[in-house]
């Protein structure tokens, strides 16, 4: 290279050898003595500290060094402030350059390698490890042979080092040759056999001219180093193989199996290139024979965990799938809780993921300490990235947090250097503050959490984890957030039931899956594995040994380790150089006094270090599990470097553990920010018991002293340690001025902890500050104490310690000295009040803080109050326009602003309690207030409620738009993220459905979900959610469903119990049109019942909710006509008019009220005189609305005079009217009301006779309702009007309906439409082959699969049925599958065994399924593979392809799949069923009346005799309704336990046993078997024909089968034979009886009934009949049985019901 400008005194530089932006190296001229020498200095004209000690560290390394084939450094010169290395020069090349033209030959290779070795061995027994070893840094004179190795600048002193999870771009070294552990992604420390790896990629490169592991992408090469196999380079292929596998054991990724020493490697070396000087050629040998042992090693590798290290494996592959996950580690301290977890580096790297972690202190209670650790962690992981990179991520992060950002920057520093500094968020209420810190954290994790990088967070130390952490745990962890897994790893020997980690976890428990692995001691063969491993001898040989060592330690991993090293350290374990092996003498360990306590043992480990170095420890344990060095000099008066002298004996010992490289560089005035940690938590505990509580109270003291020196009380995490020292040393303080500063620190850290919602530790903080006050606080510290006070009751209140909250309200109020102060307090009783609930004690102490502003206001104002406060807003406003209010100034007045917000937090209490005048009343003198005084950001939604007033009031919508309008220009103008979600739920709730289409309803209280996220407000982002998929007119009940349900969660975390329980009313109704709830119009579910809720509405006196109710329910009452309980229902909800005012709502109640009238007129009994009247007045309003907004109102308008006109039998007008709101409904698209209008004009026709007519429209109204997912509304037409409509919906289409219906809350909207006509495309067709033609061919369809295999199990084995390969399909191939070289058959057997389903995103890249054959073959990517279920047994499976693209397969595709794999498995079954019989057919022509006989017999085997004759007559057999029929339900107990001793074909023949006696003691009974459900009977008596006595037959038969089965059990008990016992329900009452099917007959029942006597069964007792009041009062004055009365008993879904136990009376 040219020569430089640069000069140095004293040397001429050659030339430039190496030069970059830091370090240069020249070739020179030693003037002095006209010596060559190299120099090496730093290449910057202001070098830092620390490139100035690294240098100055390279120069002393080499110095200390001083070996052969070392580069020798002569001296070391300071020049212009920079010190310059003048080293030897030996007029040699690096070795990366001699590469460049070519590899090298054998012999070249293998005499450099030898001069390598030999140099690398001295570097080694200096007690150095290279850490950089490559081509680049080994230079070589081909003329002298001389070889030198160079750069030392990262070179370790220590035996081991643990290299941390850094960016790839930060990392140590040389990427293409940085072995495994030094990527920081390891279980495992670095030593001197990193070197060795380096050294084996370097042989690699040296013999191919290549580098193995080839990317441009660095996190891609990490995993290459940690996971990827050596290349077998194709240039090997001429090499002698033994060259190859010494290069293999270089680079194991494992240190334990590389070579362990240079002398073993050297002697493999020495015999290669003897057999090739001798024979040019190396036969092969094995290697390592004469490996030098000698260097004790423990292994640093997991044993006995192989299966904890799967469920680790099979968690993180979950969320490479897209899942969430949450995983618990338990177990003793010591038992390896944290090594495990580090297991999962490697896959996280492969996936280019982040893994994050953080750990708990026992001594220190920071709010999220182990949360802010891995959010640091991932700050400065990301600060490495380049800027493109790094601009993206900032901009998610804002898009994602919005002006919550704040939130996490002030949580996690690092991030303010990504993203800048951001506005000041908001002040809210504590329950706000809560929900917005916990919404950042979700989207702020959501950011990093993806696909293309899942996200780890790891926890370590759970049980020492506060409460504020455990909570936000508890909130991710149920999130559901995608591609994030959640570890935490505690002890589960230090909690119990009622610690805050075990009582967390357990409402976690309640709400998803934990995933949990305990780790227990490991087994003695584990030890035994370890000692041969690390001793290098046999098993065999430390097998007695391990059994004592097990015995001492009870397996635990760190005390195993700890107690080898002792032995070692102690010379019980002594290294025999003569045999090359280790020795060991049991009896001097049997002697050996190592105690078996751990924490003694480690005591007495520390007692044998120096007693300076034990000071210095003591002194770090006070600071913390981590300790930086600075604290520690300052304490001990000493230098940096004295310091790490000091506290060297307990680095070498392995105590603590230094957490960066920047140790090395440490000198006396520089310690370059080094930290430490213990490198275990019982070290340190141990070191902080050695002193009294008094002597660590002084330390603790000296420590805050210094910290407070340095103090930056910005930084939240300097601060809260600082205090910590204080507040531990708070006895021992006697200077006022110091306390005085302590109680200020303790005010800031409080304040901190309440805005992170860490509730206990601010209380804390709070309570230590006021204890550093002195008697005299009041009188001196006024304000610091006011404050404490303030923060001290806020906390009290957030912890729920009611009583010292209130004790410290009253005595702020006695303090306080101005109104605004009094204010202030009371607001805090108010804003708790309402988030406790207390609803009427936060209006008063709002109202009471009015009263010290000088406003009035009344709790329970008249209607005559109200009125004059809109005479004066109207008054006021007489000549003012929504837009010049929008140009008010702003109230800067702060009491008007305190009288803004308070009337503002009354509000919604005076709404919730159904005070509509005190409601109306402070909004309207909010509206007065800001007319006189000035906007504020409460303005806005006062100007909302004042424009529903005039509505109200006045009819005036135009206004009320306007108003509407107002409010969301001034929230925009104001930029008001605190009372956006307020006002944009209060627009959509007043205004918006008057003004926009109702389908556009949720995207618009979406918007204020998204705002509520951002501001918190709890109780209007719950309205917000809690409107979302209710009345969108467009959207299917499917949708609407699934989409209450997303939204129900949203609901129900805010708190607010009024809210979740109008959206559970809300969502129980939608079911309740699905025909998804216990009647048509019933509200009662599962998980749901109206009594309970009407309870908590009346506990909370939530009035609009019962007015939503009684709205809900009318509505349900009339699609049954059922018209008199539909009017007493909107009579009801008449009455809570008031807190519905404007509501939506409201708007269908004035709809639904006039349809009522006219239906209970048209079709009723007894219809009230005043239905004509409230019709006309129904209409009026309608009249309106219409004129306003055509668009909404205009079909329903033209609907309710049609319903007049029809009352008035004004037949040519009523006609008139229909047609028009048909045509504006469809127009306009309002389905549902379409149908509705179809309906009743259908009705109107069906009443006048021209049921031709009628037909007509009743179909077109059962289509619209099919449509919308209408079950209960279909159903009720088909019943009514039976004649009309039979041909319409499929009894497949609704098994689907029902199908989508109850799985609509696991996947997108599926397409109901194209799933309904493949059903019945499927269940058309007869013909085997054609069938499974059209079965692939929808399933490719559907799925979007390139090749597809249907499989079937036809006797007991699985064969191909039909197969796709585009659009080529074959059927009828009947190719075993397990002889089918087209399938994975990993995946399919995967699928066969488990029978669920399998979905893959790319088959490629996963760990499972990778290396199938058939995924290699063929580079499979996406897979869907489903089992086909038939009556809850496997019938087959699907298995389809995607080799285009990954990911081609979704979660709604696999849905489809599962709803059409039902009709698709009885089709075929039928098609079998059918085929087999043609066959038949035509082999036995004359055998045909024999047949027929045959199939006549199988028939009245299906079915009852009557119904099979008159199929065999008719062609068919119409359903029928018994009025009084016995249903008896039998199932044996505990049949999955039980069963679990019996073989497969074992438990079929017991139930087939079982069965057939239950066939003929029926049969004997005359009672008709209905059919058996797994291990369930069913059979009904009374029918097909009705009988007088079928009620005693049903109960004679229950007993007959239950003695049976008695008998059974005791003659099988008897022989010691597992045996079972079953339960018995019966209940009478009417049922629905008839064939189900078209191709394949079932006869089966249906009802009420049915249910009830399931119940009956599930609520009886083993060996008894248990029996309803309906079959007890039928057989009660029998004298043949005894009844045994059990009172009211609880059945699911039924309530209480009375229930008899029956017996047969014993003979005399």
């Amino acid at each position: 290279m040219k020569n430089t400008e640069e000069t140095i005194a004293g040397f001429n530089i050659v030339e430039t050898i190496h030069q970059n932006e830091r370090s240069a190296v020249y070739k020179a001229i030693r003037l002095a003595d006209n010596k060559k020498v190299i120099l090496k200095t730093i290449n910057k004209i202001h070098p830092s500290p620390e490139e100035i000690a690294s240098l100055s560290n390279e120069y002393n390394t080499i110095s200390s060094i001083n070996k052969k084939g070392v580069i020798e450094v002569l001296e070391k010169i300071e020049y212009n402030n920079k010190p310059v290395i003048v080293q030897e020069d030996i007029d040699g090349l690096s070795l990366a350059s001699l590469l460049k033209s070519s590899p090298f030959s054998i012999l070249d290779f293998l005499e450099l390698s030898l001069n390598i070795i030999e140099a690398l061995e001295g570097v080694h027994k200096s007690g150095y490890t290279h850490k950089d070893i490559n081509p680049s840094n080994i230079i070589f004179n081909p003329v002298t042979k001389e070889l030198r190795l160079i750069d030392f600048e990262l070179s370790s002193r220590l035996n081991f080092e643990r290299s941390s999870t850094i960016h790839p771009n930060k990392l140590e070294g040389t990427l293409g040759y940085i072995s495994p552990e030094q990527t920081g992604r390891m279980n495992r420390s670095i030593d001197y056999r990193s070197d060795f790896y380096s050294l084996g990629i370097s042989f690699f490169q040296f013999l191919t001219g290549k580098l193995p592991f080839q990317s441009d992408d660095r996190m891609e090469m990490i995993h290459f180093h940690l996971a990827r196999s050596m290349p077998h380079a194709e240039n090997f292929e001429s090499l002698p193989s033994v060259l190859f596998n010494i290069i293999l054991k270089l680079t194991a990724k494992d240190a334990e199996d590389r070579y362990q020493s240079a002398v073993g490697l050297k002697h493999d070396l020495e015999r290669c290139s003897t057999q090739y000087k001798a024979t040019g050629d190396i036969a092969d040998f094995e290697l390592g024979l004469h490996e030098r042992v000698s260097q004790f090693h423990i292994p640093e590798k997991l044993y006995g965990r192989e299966k904890e290290i799967k469920a680790l494996l099979k968690a993180f592959a979950n969320i490479e799938n897209g899942g969430s996950n949450f995983l618990l580690i338990k177990g003793y301290s010591g038992i390896g809780k944290t090594i495990l977890i580090n297991e999962l580096q490697k896959p996280v790297v492969r996936k280019k993921g982040y893994f994050i972690s953080g750990k708990y202190d026992q001594f220190k209670s920071s709010p999220y300490a182990a949360f802010a650790q891995a959010f640091s962690q991932l700050g400065q992981y990301l600060l490495s990235e380049n800027a493109e990179d790094l601009d993206s991520i900032k901009t998610d992060l804002i898009n994602g947090l919005g002006l919550n950002i704040r939130v996490l920057t002030e949580f996690v520093p690092e991030f303010k250097l990504i993203i800048g500094e951001q506005p000041l968020a908001q002040d809210l209420n504590p329950k706000e503050a809560k929900s917005r810190f916990l919404f950042a954290f979700r989207e702020f994790i959501q950011v990093f959490a993806a696909p293309n990088h899942p996200l780890v967070i790891f926890l370590d130390d759970l049980q020492w984890a506060e409460e504020s952490s455990l909570r936000l745990i508890k909130d991710l962890s149920t999130a559901g957030i995608e591609n994030l897994l959640i570890i935490g790893a505690y002890r589960d020997n230090e909690i119990h039931e009622t610690h805050p980690l075990a009582m967390n976890l357990a409402e976690i428990g309640k709400q998803r899956k934990i995933e949990e692995i305990e780790l227990v001691g490991l087994e003695s063969e584990h030890i035994n594995q370890l000692l041969s491993d690390t001793l290098k001898v046999p098993k065999e040989n430390c097998e007695s040994l391990a059994n004592l060592i097990c015995s001492r330690t009870e397996g635990n991993p760190f005390f195993v380790n700890e107690m080898l090293n002792s032995f070692y350290q102690e010379g019980i374990f002594t290294f025999n150089e003569a045999q090359n092996n280790w020795q060991w003498s049991e009896n001097e360990i049997e002697k050996n006094d190592v105690s078996e306590n751990v924490a003694d043992y480690i005591l007495s480990k520390i007692n044998q270090l120096p007693k300076d170095c034990i000071d210095s420890l003591e002194v770090a344990a006070c600071i913390g599990s981590t300790f930086d060095l600075k604290t520690l000099e300052l304490i001990s008066d000493k230098n940096a470097f004295n310091t790490l002298e000091t506290l060297w004996p307990a680095v070498k010992s392995n105590m603590i553990l230094p957490l960066s490289d920047n140790y090395r560089l440490i000198s006396e005035n520089q310690d370059f920010g080094v930290s430490f940690k213990f490198q275990h938590d019982r070290i340190q505990q141990a070191v902080y018991q050695r002193r009294k509580t008094d002597e660590r109270q002084q330390i603790h003291l000296r420590i805050g002293d210094i910290m407070l020196q340095n103090l930056n009380t910005v930084n939240d995490i300097i601060r809260n340690e600082t205090i910590r020292h204080f507040n531990l040393a708070q006895s021992l303080i006697n200077d006022n001025p110091k306390r005085t500063k302590s109680a200020e620190l303790n005010l800031l850290s409080g304040q901190r902890a309440l805005k992170a919602i860490a509730y206990q530790v601010a209380f804390d903080y709070f309570s230590n500050g006021l204890k550093f006050l002195s008697s005299d606080k009041w009188t001196n510290h006024y304000e610091l104490c006011f404050d404490l006070y303030l923060g001290y009751c806020q906390s009290a209140y957030l912890i729920q310690n009611y009583t010292l909250a209130e004790e410290a309200i009253e005595l702020l109020l006695s303090k306080a000295k101005t109104k605004l102060q009094k204010v202030e307090v009371l607001g805090i009783k108010l804003r708790q009040y309402t988030t406790m609930g207390k609803t009427e004690e936060a209006v008063r102490e709002g109202i009471a803080g009015l009263k010290i502003l000088g406003t009035v206001l009344p709790e329970y104002p008249s209607s005559f109050t109200v009125l004059k406060e809109v005479l004066k807003a109207k008054w006021n406003l007489r000549n003012t326009s929504p837009e010049k209010l929008l140009g008010l100034p702003l109230n800067k007045d702060p009491e008007k602003k305190a009288i803004a917000r308070l009337l503002t937090e009354i509000g919604p209490s005076a709404y919730v309690l159904g005070n509509d005048n005190l409601y109306g009343l402070t909004q309207l003198k909010l509206v007065n207030l800001s007319v006189k005084h000035g906007n504020t950001s409460e303005s806005a939604f006062a100007y909302t409620a004042y424009g529903t007033v005039l509505s109200e009031a006045f009819g005036d919508l135009k206004s009320q738009y306007e108003f509407g309008q107002l409010a969301l220009k001034l929230n925009e103008k104001l930029n008001d993220v605190e009372y956006r979600c307020r006002v944009i739920s209060a627009y959509g709730v007043l205004v918006f459905h008057f003004n926009n289409h109702w389908k556009e309803n949720t995207s618009w209280f979406e918007e204020g979900v998204k705002a509520g996220y951002l501001s918190a407000d709890l109780f209007f982002w719950a309205y917000s959610a809690s409107n979302c998929h209710v009345f969108d007119s467009d959207q299917t009940i499917a949708t609407r469903i699934e989409g209450q349900l997303k939204y129900l969660k949203i609901t129900k975390e805010t708190g607010y119990r009024d809210a979740f329980q109008g959206a559970m009313i809300n969502l129980q109704y939608t079911r309740c049109l699905a025909g998804l709830t216990d009647s048509p119009t019933s509200l009662d579910g599962d998980d749901f019942t109206e009594a309970h809720c009407m309870k908590i509405m009346q506990e909370l006196k939530f009035n609009s909710g019962f007015g939503f109710y009684n709205v809900h329910k009318a509505h349900l009452y009339y699609n049954e006509y059922m018209f008199k309980e539909a009017y007493e229902h909107v009579t009801e909800a008449s009455k809570y008019l008031g807190s519905m005012t404007s509501l939506i709502q409201a708007t269908n109640l004035q709809m639904l009220s006039g349809l009522i009238c006219s239906g209970y007129i048209l079709d009723g009994e007894n219809p009230p005189n005043e239905l004509r009247k409230r019709l006309v007045q129904s209409i009026s309003k309608l009249s309106k609305w219409n004129k306003y907004n055509p668009v909404n109102f205009s079909h329903k308008f033209h609907l309710l005079k049609a319903e007049l006109y029809s009352v008035d039998e004004k037949n040519k007008k009523a006609t008139i009217h229909y047609r028009q709101a048909i045509a504006k409904a469809n127009k306009n698209n309002w389905p549902v009301d379409e149908a509705l209008a179809n309906e009743l004009f259908g009705k109107y026709h069906y009443r006048n006779g021209d049921k031709r007519a009628a037909s007509g429209y009743f179909r077109e109204a059962l289509f619209l309702y099919a449509k919308m997912g209408m079950r209960a509304k279909v159903e009720l037409l088909q019943r009514k009007f039976q004649n009309q409509v039979t041909d319409q919906v499929s009894q497949t289409s609704f098994s689907v309906l029902d199908s989508t219906m109850e799985s609509s809350t696991v996947g997108e909207e599926i397409d109901l439409t194209s799933i309904i006509k493949a059903s019945q495309a499927i269940s058309k067709e007869i013909k085997i082959d054609a069938l499974l033609e059209k079965v692939m061919r929808i399933i490719m369809q559907n799925a979007g699969a390139e090749n597809g295999t249907l499989i079937l199990k036809i006797q007991d084995e699985y064969v191909i049925q039909a197969s796709a390969q585009g659009e080529a399909i074959k059927s009828m191939e009947n190719v075993p599958a397990k002889e089918s070289s087209n399938i994975p058959h990993s995946i399919v057997n995967y699928v066969i065994n488990s029978a669920e389903p399998l979905l893959l995103n790319n088959a490629q890249s996963d760990d499972h399924y990778s290396n199938d054959h058939h995924v290699v073959k063929q580079q499979i990517k996406s897979v869907l593979c489903c089992p086909i279920l038939l009556f809850g047994k496997l019938f087959g499976v699907i298995y389809l392809e995607n080799n285009v693209s990954t990911r081609a397969f979704t979660e709604d595709r696999l849905h489809v799949l599962k709803l059409l794999s039902s009709q698709m498995a009885i089709s075929i079954q039928n098609a079998f069923l059918y085929a087999h019989l043609e066959e038949q057919v035509e082999e036995r022509t004359l055998q045909l009346s024999k047949e027929k006989e045959k199939s006549d017999n199988l028939l009245h085997n299906i079915l009852p005799e009557q119904i099979a004759n008159e199929l065999k007559i008719k062609g068919e057999s119409k359903a029928r309704l018994f009025e009084s029929v016995s249903v008896i339900f039998t199932d044996f107990a505990d049949f999955t336990k039980i069963g679990s001793n019996f073989s497969p074909n074992e438990l079929v023949s017991q139930l087939d046993h079982f069965f057939s006696q239950f066939d003929e003691i029926n049969r004997r009974f005359g009672i008709e078997k209905i059919k058996t459900i797994g291990d369930s009977y069913m059979a009904a008596s009374g029918l097909p024909e009705p009988s007088e006595d079928f009620n005693k037959r049903a109960v004679l038969a229950a007993l007959e089968m239950q003695k049976f089965i008695e008998n059974h059990y005791s003659e099988h008990v008897k022989a010691g034979k597992p045996a079972f016992k079953m339960r018995v329900g019966i209940h009478t009452g009417p049922v629905i009886a008839g064939i189900v099917g078209i191709k394949k007959f079932q006869y089966d029942i249906w009802g009420d009934t049915v249910n009830t006597a399931s119940r009956m069964e599930s609520s009886g007792e083993i060996g008894k009949v248990n029996i309803s009041q309906a079959t007890y009062e039928l057989l009660k004055n029998d004298s043949q049985f005894v009844f045994e009365n059990r009172g009211k008993i609880k059945a699911k879904g039924k309530g209480e019901m009375e229930m008899w136990f029956v017996s047969a009376k014993a003979e005399q």
